[in-house]
């Protein structure tokens, strides 16, 4: 019982902590802020992005994924594939246009 007291008093403190300022000011001093914008949507709407995504071929997938959710440029993209980088953009400006007509 006495162990089951000592770890409620303790997630309390991690608790109060997680919430006060000085935790804040760490998350941002260490790039760890969440970010801002955040998008809403449905569980279907979810299925359905998931759906479009898995259309998609490895390599287009690979692309999207990394230059859209991973930020990584284009450029670093072609380099880490070995391809030219008009081919990653063709692939890319491809795959946008499958999700676009799958979405629809």
């Amino acid at each position: 019982m006495e162990n089951y007291e000592l770890v409620r008093n303790k997630l309390k403190r991690h608790t109060r902590y997680i919430y006060s300022k000085d935790s804040k000011r760490k998350l941002i001093y260490y790039g760890l802020e969440p970010c801002e914008e955040t998008v809403t949507l449905s569980i279907t709407e979810l299925i359905e992005l998931k759906l479009a995504l898995e259309s998609l071929s490895d390599l287009e997938y690979m692309i999207v994924q990394r230059n859209i959710i991973g930020k990584e440029t284009l450029e670093a993209i072609a380099n880490r594939l070995n391809l030219s980088l008009a081919s990653v953009k063709r692939k890319k400006k491809a795959a946008l246009y499958k999700l676009k007509e799958y979405l629809k």
